[in-house]
């Protein structure tokens, strides 16, 4: 099995926290990358200011972005990401607190390839974030890099 990185955008440390180690209880074979916020990840994903050297921001196999960020929003980074052909064939999961179809709505036509309310129970967010980890690292065949 391929070693795959996940990048995490989310701006709640509790949160970023808890994925963290969910992810490691699945074992040393994937990374986790966290970036904080919206202009953090564009940074990141397009290789600028800290970000420019390639052993630190290696491309992800998989996105999953927190809905609200500060500085830039979520539906505008998945706006941009899924205009940008780098980046189209790479799933990205939005979680987010509201299951309004409005936001939902949005984040499908804006190009997300799975959107998941965030369970406000602490033992069901680690479920959801285990259930995740399994199906887009283990069970699912993602795209080759380009």
């Amino acid at each position: 099995m391929r070693r795959r990185t996940v990048l995490l955008i989310a701006a709640n440390p509790q949160e970023v926290q808890l994925t963290q180690w969910t992810f490691g209880q699945a074992g040393p074979h994937h990374t986790l990358r966290v970036v904080r916020d919206g202009e953090e990840a564009l940074a990141y994903l397009l290789r600028q200011g800290a970000y420019t050297a390639p052993h630190c921001a290696p491309l992800p196999d998989v996105i999953v972005l927190d809905l609200p960020l500060p500085r830039l929003s979520g539906q505008e980074v998945v706006q941009r990401l899924k205009q940008d052909p780098r980046f189209q064939r790479v799933p990205l999961i939005v979680l987010a607190p509201s299951g309004r179809a409005e936001d939902v709505s949005q984040a499908y036509a804006s190009g997300a390839n799975a959107y998941l309310q965030k369970p406000v129970e602490m033992a069901r967010f680690l479920d959801v974030m285990s259930q995740l980890g399994e199906f887009w690292l283990e069970t699912v065949e993602l795209p080759p890099p380009l």
